[in-house]
């Protein structure tokens, strides 16, 4: 429920690892031309890089 009143970071080993944010804020960044993309488990390129 954190993630209704802002992105909440998730870690590893202390370092923040991913982004979980409401689905409503994550459209309004797509729809500002924003190319980053949201990848499932199993989705991840493997040419990934941080």
């Amino acid at each position: 429920m954190a993630a209704d009143r802002q992105p909440v970071a998730i870690t590893q080993h202390r370092r923040a690892r991913y982004v979980l944010m409401t689905y409503d804020d994550f459209e309004a960044m797509k729809q500002k031309g924003d190319q980053r993309r949201a990848y499932g488990p199993k989705e991840v390129p493997l040419n990934w890089q941080r």
